[in-house]
């Protein structure tokens, strides 16, 4: 491990002899800390009277040289070692290990020891303390001994809470004197060290949101670096070969730079569906901005070509290389947004796969009827709405945990990221159990997406006020198929159509013909006029009937 164990800490690079230039560095930087306006404000406050130390006083003073944060055994335990980037990565909820060299022999009696861990991926984020053998928002930090005999060493085993938050941190060591059994917080000492510690979503954990039972689907949701889209027709699905690359450097940090720029409470911080919904909706731009991955479709020439990239990181690169702007040339495709989103959300660790629905109805047109008249307003009409269809459309589907949902809709949930470029701002997560079950009223956009699945025609009667009367429904006219990739190597896809509607049983055709029924009309009646029915029934059984 001697290539993770380096010294990263800005004050102090070296223990030699230059002690008063370590100490004016030391000085310096915690000045300097005490000073930033982001940080926490009890820092200054518990060392408002800080004094630089004097050279007889370096020599007495416990400062750490360096911190060796066992990078290779970390992140194969936490299952990160494929990330192609610098610092830690780690998944939330789970312990590792990280050991801190001092100048000096430690001694608990005489220093109290803090981890502080401070989140930068969102604006006004806040940290985390956590002392030594203690705890703190669940957050803990135990002392374990390596048996290294080294007794100017301290390893930790630090635990964090399954729902931290996830994104980049620095990391800070925060030493106190204890004189007389009483902490000296005149003496109070911060040290920043130089990695960074990104914490990820764990899906092996069960109480994480994000968690998932089936090692198989995590190897093929969170792990797959290599999928398949599905186009084609629903009769002759064909596939194209995509790279996700959710590992490499370039996905990690563009996830993260997303989520930067919103500003949400603490609460929806931890809340995996407004993550989500973030996410998707820096997909594509919408209209007039270039804040998105894709720009608008309204923003692109008629007659710009479609890309034919093919890898999610190299896409990404495109973004970042244009500062953080829409990528110049095309608005992309259907398949393209979900690709990319997908890579996303796997390299945030969310179990994330994508789903092809055939013959979607993606737009509601109404035809207007004029020739049927009202004698109330006579400008009363028919509206049908009929639905255009598309080849195929494709959204994501994410495994998490819907805590703000009744039991039962947690698990895969639809998320759009293309709904902005079709000037539509729903994007979802909507749980596909409650697609199944009908359940419209449930967070978010049950009722729209439910609208692209259905296969229905509907016949409304609009009256002058618009307000409308359903008249007939026509079912099942749209024969809609969803695919997705299979788990297993000898099926290419698997279809989830019925993830999402319910099989629907033939109507049984009633065994009773023992009752006649005759309906008279009236022989003339106007347009507008009430309609006057006469129904004259003969039972022809012995037994009593229901009309």
């Amino acid at each position: 491990m001697q290539d993770d164990n380096k010294t990263f800490r800005r004050s102090v690079e070296s223990q030699n002899d230059n002690s008063l230039l370590q100490s004016s560095n030391t000085s310096s930087s915690y000045n300097e800390y005490r000073q930033n306006p982001t940080s926490n404000a009890s820092y200054p406050q518990q060392s408002q009277d800080y004094q630089i130390p004097t050279t007889s006083e370096i020599g007495t003073r416990l400062i750490p040289i360096g911190i060796d944060m066992y990078k290779r055994k970390n992140m194969e335990e936490h299952s990160t070692i494929y990330y192609d980037i610098d610092g830690l990565v780690l998944r939330r909820g789970q312990a590792f290990l990280l050991s801190v060299t001092f100048n000096q022999d430690f001694n608990a009696d005489r220093h109290y020891i803090s981890v502080i861990f401070k989140c930068q991926t969102w604006l006004n984020s806040s940290e985390v303390k956590i002392p030594l053998n203690n705890s703190s928002n669940e957050w803990s930090a135990k002392r374990v001994f390596t048996g290294d005999g080294r007794s100017n060493c301290v390893c930790l085993q630090i635990n964090s809470p399954s729902d931290a938050l996830i994104g980049k941190y620095s990391i800070f060591l925060e030493i106190c004197p204890i004189e007389r059994g009483l902490l000296n917080k005149r003496a109070l000492s911060i040290f920043q060290f130089e990695i960074d510690i990104y914490f990820l979503f764990n899906p092996w954990q069960k109480y994480d949101s994000c968690g998932l039972l089936s090692s198989e689907q995590i190897a093929e949701y969170v792990m797959n670096e290599h999928g398949q889209i599905y186009l084609g027709l629903s009769d002759i699905p064909r596939y194209i070969p995509w790279h996700f690359g959710q590992f490499e450097r370039v996905v990690l940090l563009t996830a993260l730079a997303l989520l930067n720029k919103v500003q949400l409470s603490a609460q929806q911080r931890i809340d995996s569906s407004v993550i989500l919904r973030i996410l998707a909706s820096k997909i594509c731009s919408e209209y007039g901005s270039t804040d998105g991955i894709f720009p608008s479709s309204f923003d692109v020439l008629p007659l710009c070509q479609e890309n034919e990239y093919t890898s999610s990181p190299t896409i990404l690169k495109l973004y970042l290389a244009s500062n953080s702007q829409s990528i110049h040339g095309n608005s992309g495709s259907n398949w393209q947004h979900a690709a990319v989103f997908c890579s996303l959300c796997r390299s945030l660790g969310i179990p994330c796969r994508i789903v092809t629905v055939y013959n979607a109805a993606c737009q509601v047109q109404e035809r207007r009827n004029t020739d049927m008249n009202l004698n109330r307003g006579q400008q009363t009409m028919v509206v049908v709405n009929s639905k255009i269809t598309r080849p195929w459309y494709l959204w994501n589907e994410c495994w998490i945990r819907r805590d703000d949902l009744p039991r039962g809709n947690s698990g895969w949930q639809v998320v759009d990221p293309s709904s902005i470029q079709y000037g539509i701002q729903r994007i979802g997560p909507c749980s596909v159990a409650a697609l199944k079950s009908n359940k419209l009223s449930l967070k978010w956009d049950t009722p729209e997406i439910s609208s692209i699945l259905d296969g229905s025609q509907t016949y409304w009667l609009v009256d002058q006020k618009g307000n409308r009367k359903l008249i007939k429904v026509e079912e099942n006219v749209i024969n809609t198929r969803i695919l997705t990739k299979s788990l297993q190597n000898e099926q290419p896809y698997e279809d989830v159509t019925n993830s999402y509607k319910l099989i629907i049983a033939p109507t049984e055709t009633t065994s009773i013909y023992d009752v006649d029924i005759e309906v008279k009309t009236p022989h003339s009646l106007k347009c507008g006029d009430d309609l006057h029915l006469t129904l004259t029934t003969n039972n022809r059984s012995n037994r009593p009937r229901t009309l």
